[in-house]
């Protein structure tokens, strides 16, 4: 039983030391700052998406339905030509 302890502790240990590695050598690079400069323009985006969103639901919704009729309709007139043979 003390062994599997022993070992459990030295994984651990092992492990800790790597994330302690991983996270130094994060804080030290330039990477870091580009991640956060990256994150930040993908929230400006999403924010900027959920706006117009909720601003023009209603009439987005009338577009897309409008557009979905329009394939549907495209999509049986295809199916109608091959069928037909042409």
């Amino acid at each position: 039983m003390a062994a599997k302890k022993y070992q459990r502790e030295e994984i651990m240990g092992r492990l800790l030391s790597r994330i302690r590695a991983s996270v130094a050598r994060f804080a030290a690079s330039f990477d870091g700052a580009t991640a956060i400069e990256y994150g930040l323009i993908a929230g400006g985006v999403s924010l900027t998406i959920m706006v117009v969103v909720f601003a023009f639901g209603t009439d987005l919704r009338l577009v897309f339905t409008t557009l979905d009729s329009l394939m549907e309709t495209v999509q049986t007139g295809v199916q109608a030509q091959q069928a037909s043979g042409g």
